[in-house]
């Protein structure tokens, strides 16, 4: 082996002995992991909400004086009691609605109030309360009057010539010919308007 060729080995030696096994068993060096994020998103409805649509339907209005026409009917008798029919009918020509008791006074051919007619249940009338009437034009309501047909004793009752009837609800006066004799200590009752004659007394 000539001189070169041992320097050769000698360095070949060296190096295989500076490179230890701890060297080549170390880890490699550990990259952290980036950052993760979490993006969140958060969806606004911006579609406005739809209303269920409503419908206003107006309220038929009271029957006025002016669009009726007042007259009376057969009526009848019972146990000292006598029951007078009268009629309301729509003239005008939009429909229209009756609700109460009419207001009403009994006048002598004088023009004196011998009575005003209160609500209230007698012989003949029921205890009923009332109820709206709806009258189309051409059609009518009815109400009725219950008065004694004998007074007190010997007194004699004074007939009346004619009715005075306000609508309910309302201040002006329709007026119908009508003899009914009216004792002056017994009180004359008004029914409520009903939709048929039958139902007054009914």
């Amino acid at each position: 082996m000539n001189a070169r060729a041992a320097a050769s080995l000698l360095l070949a030696v060296a190096l295989a002995a500076c490179s230890s096994p701890a060297d080549s068993g170390r880890a490699a060096p550990t990259v952290p992991p980036a950052p993760s994020t979490t993006v969140v998103v958060t969806t606004t409805s911006t579609v406005p909400a739809t209303a269920a649509p409503t419908t206003t339907t107006p309220a038929t209005p009271r029957c006025s004086a002016a669009g009726l026409a007042l007259s009376s009917a057969e009526g009848r008798a019972a146990l000292g009691h006598a029951l007078y029919l009268f009629r309301l009918r729509n003239t005008s020509s939009q429909p229209c609605r009756l609700e109460g008791h009419p207001d009403v006074a009994l006048v002598d051919g004088g023009g004196g109030v011998l009575a005003r007619a209160k609500p209230g249940a007698g012989y003949i009338l029921p205890d009923r309360p009332p109820r709206p009437v709806s009258l189309a034009p051409g059609s009518s309501g009815w109400f009725g009057l219950e008065a004694s047909t004998l007074c007190e004793g010997d007194t004699v009752p004074t007939p009346s010539a004619r009715v005075a009837v306000s609508p309910p609800g309302e201040t002006g006066t329709l007026s119908a010919p009508v003899t009914i004799d009216v004792c002056p200590d017994d009180v004359v009752l008004v029914s409520p308007v009903r939709a048929r004659d039958g139902e007054v007394a009914g």
